[in-house]
C-alpha cells in the first residue's frame, strides 16, 4: 500500500522574519560581521544578553566573520558586537522558539569613542529548509482563539483537525497518531492515540512551534509533525498572571435532541437527580521571579478546574451532568552554576477527578455511568553548557507518568455485565463497559545529550556542527479488561418507534435471541507491563557555504525493541534516514530565498501493535452463541446463564496465535519539498511551499491460510483452532 499526497499551501506572515531550524527548547542566534566595504571581520566580540538569559554569552567571529550563539532560550535579545578600532554596535532581535535568527552586523570606522544603537533590528526572511511557524503568548492573548496547544496549532499552516479522535492533528497528510508533543524538549505522547496529554497550563505557555515539513535530524519518532511547546520560566523581574472563567449550563441554549426530548439543561429529573445547574469556575495563576540575580530563577503555575458539562445519551436521551474537578500545578527552578552552564528543573503535577459521566461515547444506560480519577504527572532535568566558544553540551531527564483509575464496573455479578448491542448502530448498556479493578498506566522515561561544535575554514565554509543520541522508553500496564464480571453480552434492544424500551429501573431491555446473542469471555492478566525502547542517533551539520548558500546536512538513526512480561518477545527493528536541505539568498541579503530539502522519516514503533503478542491490553478472549430459549429483560435468568452458550465462533489469544515477521521493518515517510520567501518589509513575508510525501513500508495485520492455525485449551478443554496473526510489512 502506497500513499501519495501533493500539497501546496501558501503561508502569509505578519511577524518578524525569521530563520527556523533545529531547536528543542532554544534558538540560535547567527550572523556575519563586515565593515562598510563589505569585508568580513575576524575575531571581532559578540555578546548577547536577554531577560530570558542569565547572564551573558559572548563569542568571537570566525575566519569569515561568521558569529554563532546556540542554545539560546527564546526572547529578545540584544546584541553587542566590537572590534578595535571600529565602532561598536548595539542592536536588538527577536529570538523565537526552536529558530536561527541570522542577524547580520556591518562596523564603520571609529571617528570618535562611541557605540551604535539599532533598536528593534529584525532578521532577514526565513531562510531555512524546515518549514513551520510560532505562536507566542502575547500572540494568543491578542487574537480570538482558544488557548491549549491543540487549538493553538488549528491556525497553523499544513495541517488539519479533521481526525479519527478527538485532540488529533494531521500534519502534511501523515496519520493522526504519528506526531510529537514536546513539552520543554519533553515528549508527552499519549502512548495510545498520539494525542497530548494534559501536562501544561495555558498561562505558563511561553510560545508554540508546529514543524510540518523539511524537519531535522534532532527530531524523530514520527512521520506527521511535531508540536513544539515552551513554557514560561522566571527571569530578574517578579510578574506573574491571575484568570478566572466562570460558566453554567442553563448559560447555554438546548440542543435540537434535547428541546425535542423536553430536557432543560440544569434541571434535575425522577429519571436522572444527577442533573444540576451549578456555576462552573476555571482560575489559572502564574508567578516568576529572581532568588538570586542572575544566578537563580523560580517559576510557578497553576490551573484550577471545578466545572460542570450537561450532555444527553444518544438514543435514550438520558440527561446528566458531568463534574470535573482538576488541578494542576507547574513548578521550575533555573540556576547558573557557573558562567555559561545553567542546571533547569521542572515538574508539573496534573491531577483529575471527573463524576457523572458515560463510559463510552455510544453509551445509552445511566447504569453505564462512571468517575474516574486520571492521574498524570511530569519531572525534567535539563543541563546546558558553553564549554568554550566553539562547543556546547546539553543533556535532560524526564519522566512522565500516567494513569486511567476507576474506569469500568464493580461489581461481579453477572447480572451487572456490560452490554452491546449485536446489529444496526452499535450501543452500550446495562453496566459500564471495563474493569475498574485493572487500573491502566501508560508512561515513559527519556535521556536525551547533543553535542555542538563551531568549525570554520576560510576555504570551506563556516560549519555549525550537532551531534546527539537519545533512549526513549514507552511503558504501559494493564490488561485492559473489559469487564468487572469477566463477561461482554452481546444482544440487542427492545424498540417502541425507533426509540429503546426501558424496564423500570431505566434499563434498556435486552432481547436474548437463540442463534444471535453471544456472550464474550474475558480473560485478563491483570499488571502486564509492555516496554518499547527507541535508541536513536542523529549527525547535523548547518554549513553556510557562502554568503549566499546554507545547507543543512542530517541523518538519522533509530532502532526499536520491545519486551513484555508475557508473550514472546517483539522483532527489534532499525532504519537510517536522511535529512538534507539547501536555501540560496538570491540577492544575498534575505530579501528573495529559494529553498529545497528532500528528507525521510521513520514512522512511530506504535506501541499498540508491537504489543499484540503480549497480555498487555490485550487480553484472552472467545465468543460462544446463545442456544436458548428466547427471552428479554434482565429478570430473564436464562440469557445470563453462560452455560445456554456455546461453539466458539471468535477469539484472539494474543501470546498463542499473533505472531510478528522476522525481517519486519519501520514503515518509511519519504518527503521532497520546493520553496520560495520573499520579504516585504522588516516585519513580514511571504513563503510558498510545494511538499510531496510518500508513506509505505506499513505493519498490516494479515490472516491468511499460510499461517496456520493454533489449538485453544481453557481448563484442560479445548475450545477450537484459531487462525494466527501475522504482523509484517506491506507495500
Amino acid at each position: 500500500m502506497k500513499r501519495t499526497l501533493f500539497r501546496l499551501f501558501v503561508m502569509l506572515a505578519l511577524v518578524p522574519a525569521t530563520v527556523f531550524a533545529q531547536g528543542v527548547q532554544t534558538g540560535t542566534l547567527t550572523g556575519t560581521v563586515k565593515t562598510t566595504d563589505g569585508l568580513s571581520i575576524a575575531d571581532a566580540a559578540v555578546v548577547v544578553t536577554s531577560p530570558a538569559l542569565q547572564g551573558e554569552r559572548a563569542v568571537a567571529t570566525d575566519v569569515n566573520g561568521i558569529y554563532s550563539i546556540p542554545n539560546l532560550p527564546p526572547g529578545t535579545y540584544t546584541i553587542r558586537v566590537a572590534k578595535d578600532s571600529l565602532t561598536p554596535v548595539e542592536l536588538t532581535a527577536l529570538l523565537p522558539l526552536g529558530a536561527t535568527a541570522a542577524v547580520d552586523v556591518t562596523l564603520a570606522v571609529a571617528a570618535i569613542a562611541e557605540t551604535v544603537l539599532v533598536e528593534g533590528v529584525i532578521p532577514p526572511a526565513v531562510t531555512s529548509t524546515q518549514t513551520s511557524a510560532n505562536i507566542t503568548a502575547g500572540d494568543v492573548n491578542a487574537l480570538p482563539m482558544g488557548r491549549t496547544p491543540y487549538l493553538i496549532s488549528e491556525l497553523m499552516p499544513g495541517l488539519t483537525t479533521n481526525t479519527p479522535n478527538a485532540n488529533q492533528l494531521t500534519i502534511s497528510g501523515g496519520f493522526a497518531y504519528d506526531n510529537v508533543f514536546l513539552v520543554d524538549g519533553v515528549d508527552v505522547n499519549d502512548n495510545l492515540l498520539g494525542s497530548m496529554n494534559d501536562l501544561y497550563i495555558e498561562d505558563a505557555i511561553g510560545e508554540v512551534q508546529v514543524l510540518t515539513a523539511g524537519v531535522t535530524a534532532e527530531y524523530g519518532r514520527f512521520s506527521g509533525g511535531v508540536v513544539n511547546i515552551v513554557t514560561k520560566s522566571g527571569s530578574n523581574r517578579f510578574g506573574g498572571s491571575y484568570r478566572t472563567t466562570f460558566t453554567r449550563p442553563s448559560w447555554t441554549s438546548e440542543t435540537p435532541f434535547e428541546r425535542t426530548n423536553r430536557i432543560e439543561r440544569g434541571t434535575p429529573t425522577t429519571a436522572n437527580p444527577y442533573l444540576n445547574n451549578k456555576l462552573s469556575h476555571f482560575s489559572e495563576f502564574t508567578f516568576g521571579g529572581p532568588m538570586a540575580k542572575d544566578r537563580v530563577w523560580f517559576f510557578g503555575a497553576g490551573r484550577f478546574e471545578d466545572s460542570s458539562t450537561f450532555g444527553t445519551m444518544p438514543a435514550t436521551a438520558v440527561p446528566y451532568t458531568k463534574s470535573n474537578d482538576s488541578k494542576r500545578y507547574e513548578g521550575k527552578l533555573t540556576g547558573t552554576l557557573r558562567p555559561s552552564h545553567t542546571l533547569q528543573g521542572s515538574f508539573i503535577d496534573n491531577r483529575v477527578h471527573r463524576a457523572n459521566e458515560p463510559v463510552l461515547s455510544f453509551s445509552i444506560d445511566r447504569a453505564a455511568l462512571i468517575s474516574p480519577s486520571v492521574p498524570n504527572r511530569l519531572g525534567v532535568v535539563n543541563y546546558n553548557a558553553a564549554l568554550n566558544q566553539r562547543m556546547l553540551l546539553s543533556a535532560q531527564y524526564s519522566q512522565k507518568h500516567f494513569a486511567t483509575e476507576g474506569v469500568g464496573g464493580t461489581s461481579t455479578n453477572i447480572l451487572d455485565s456490560p452490554f452491546l448491542t449485536r446489529t444496526g448502530t452499535m450501543y452500550q448498556y446495562n453496566a459500564p463497559y471495563f474493569d475498574a479493578s485493572d487500573p491502566e498506566q501508560r508512561n515513559n522515561r527519556q535521556l536525551t545529550a547533543s553535542v555542538t561544535y563551531f568549525a570554520s575554514d576560510r576555504r570551506f565554509g563556516s560549519h555549525e556542527l550537532k551531534g546527539g543520541v537519545e533512549s526513549f522508553v514507552d511503558t504501559r500496564i494493564g490488561a485492559n479488561a473489559q469487564s468487572a464480571t469477566g463477561y461482554v453480552f452481546m444482544s440487542d434492544i427492545r424498540l417502541s418507534g425507533g426509540v429503546p424500551v426501558l424496564d423500570g429501573d431505566g434499563h434498556p431491555v435486552m432481547m436474548f435471541v437463540p442463534g444471535v446473542s453471544r456472550v464474550q469471555r474475558w480473560i485478563p492478566h491483570r499488571g502486564a507491563e509492555f516496554n518499547m525502547t527507541t535508541t536513536s542517533a542523529y549527525a547535523q551539520d548547518r554549513w553556510i557555504v557562502s554568503p549566499k548558500l546554507t545547507l543543512n546536512l542530517g541523518l538519522r538513526f533509530e532502532h526499536a525493541a520491545s519486551e513484555a512480561t508475557a508473550g514472546p518477545k517483539s522483532p527489534g527493528v532499525s532504519r537510517i534516514v536522511p535529512r538534507l536541505g539547501a536555501a540560496y539568498d538570491l540577492e544575498g541579503n534575505g530579501g528573495t530565498v529559494l529553498q529545497a530539502s528532500f528528507s525521510q522519516y521513520s514512522g512511530k514503533y506504535n506501541a499498540v501493535q508491537f504489543s499484540r503478542n503480549t497480555h498487555v491490553g490485550n487480553s484472552d478472549r472467545y465468543t460462544t452463541v446463545y442456544t436458548g430459549p428466547a427471552g428479554e429483560g434482565r429478570a430473564f435468568a436464562p440469557g445470563f446463564d453462560v452455560n445456554n452458550y456455546s461453539g466458539v465462533v471468535a477469539g484472539t489469544f494474543p501470546a498463542l496465535n499473533v505472531r510478528f515477521a522476522d525481517d519486519l521493518s519501520s514503515p518509511l515517510t519519504t518527503e521532497y519539498t520546493f520553496g520560495a520567501a520573499r520579504t516585504f518589509g522588516a516585519r513580514s513575508y511571504a513563503k510558498v511551499v510545494f511538499v510531496q510525501r510518500k508513506t509505505s513500508n506499513f505493519i498490516e495485520e494479515f490472516i491468511q491460510h499460510g499461517n496456520g492455525t493454533t489449538p485453544i485449551v481453557i481448563d484442560g478443554v479445548t475450545l477450537g483452532q484459531l487462525d494466527n496473526i501475522l504482523y509484517d510489512n506491506s507495500d
